[in-house]
């Protein structure tokens, strides 16, 4: 994107941002993912009320996507609730077991039919503008 390569074309309205700490904490990249989702974003993207440095982390890139919680809430849906009064359609992220923590969440919200997760990579591909390719 930043070569200008990519044409993206906003397709996706309501996107709310949910930080992976690997990319964001502990590499200090907070600023690339939402580059791209403005580029498909058809209105600002959203963000949590806990972003950037102090985002809620699962745990799960430490392996405690495995074990249960015994004290508290469940992240995925102390998470999810943090999302659904920014009324999101889309909660991305850059991390697989984020998504999988957030699709989780959601479903236990009961709000799988109206609020979807996705990877940054697929709002990417979602929004990339095909080109005829010249006849040779």
């Amino acid at each position: 994107m930043a070569e200008g390569r990519l044409e993206l074309a906003p397709q996706f309205e309501r996107v709310v941002y949910h930080e992976p700490c690997y990319l964001g904490r502990h590499n200090g990249e907070y600023e690339a993912p939402r580059g791209l989702l403005r580029a498909v974003a058809r209105d600002e993207p959203l963000e949590f009320a806990l972003s950037r440095e102090k985002a809620m982390c699962c745990g799960a890139g430490g392996a405690r996507m495995w074990i249960e919680e015994s004290i508290g809430r469940r992240i995925n849906v102390v998470r999810v609730e943090q999302a659904l009064p920014l009324a999101p359609q889309v909660i991305a992220t850059a991390c697989p077991y984020c998504a999988v923590m957030m699709n989780d969440g959601i479903a236990t919200a009961g709000r799988d039919a109206d609020v979807t997760t996705k990877d940054i990579a697929e709002l990417v591909a979602a929004a990339m503008v095909r080109r005829a390719t010249p006849a040779h």
